[in-house]
């Protein structure tokens, strides 16, 4: 290296100049503590530029929780609308009234009933009420009807016509069901000739909605 003094080449290890006698040793420390402060300079630089990457990292940290708590709090609020519109729905009158319907094809009768009942004067609930009260009762009826009759026998005279069909509708035979309000009557007759005098057998049958008979 050359003497920073008097220029001349001397050798790197020596401790001072040999013509001149300058000492190395100030200079070396004097490069030395430039060297660390330069190190200092880089350390502290590189100090900075990651605490400001850290600082950026943070910050869009902090963006993505805001988006998510964003999305968060939006859908919640859009569930919150889907379970009071499903709760609105299933307690309204037209879903029950919907239900009693589905309860009634089914002959859930005594269910629909009740939900009929409930709905009170909506649409036709209370017709309705009554129809599956009464299809409920159908159902269960195990009673078969009654049968009156205010006479034993038929007197007829020889050749005169006679409609036994016609006999029964009138107030003669009566046919009456705790549930069937107008039980279906009917008459089996063999054959009659009136031309021919004798006795003949006529049986009075009464059938209610159950399908219950009566002779």
């Amino acid at each position: 290296m050359k003497c920073p003094e008097c220029g001349k080449e001397v050798d790197n290890n020596v401790s001072a100049c040999s013509n001149c006698g300058y000492p190395f040793q100030d200079l070396k420390e004097s490069e030395n503590k430039e060297g660390s402060g330069e190190k200092e300079n880089n350390e502290g630089v590189n100090d900075g530029k990651n605490s400001a990457l850290d600082s950026l990292i943070q910050m869009n940290d902090n963006k993505s929780t805001d988006k998510r708590k964003k999305f968060l709090i939006a859908g919640c609020v859009i569930a919150g609308f889907i379970v009071i519109g499903l709760l609105g729905y299933f307690t309204s009158n037209r879903y029950k009234y919907s239900s009693a319907q589905k309860e009634y094809q089914k002959e859930n009768y005594a269910k629909a009933a009740d939900i009929f009942k409930k709905l009170g004067d909506y649409k036709n609930s209370a017709e309705m009420h009554q129809d599956a009260r009464h299809k409920n009762d159908v159902k269960n009826d195990v009673t078969p009807p009654t049968i009156s009759c205010d006479i034993d026998n038929i007197i007829l005279k020889r050749g005169e016509d006679f409609d036994f069909d016609e006999w029964i509708k009138t107030d003669n035979v009566i046919a009456e069901d705790d549930v069937t309000e107008d039980p279906v009557l009917s008459v089996e007759v063999t054959e009659v000739d009136t031309n021919t005098a004798g006795e003949y057998k006529i049986v009075i049958n009464a059938k209610d909605e159950a399908g219950n008979e009566q002779s």
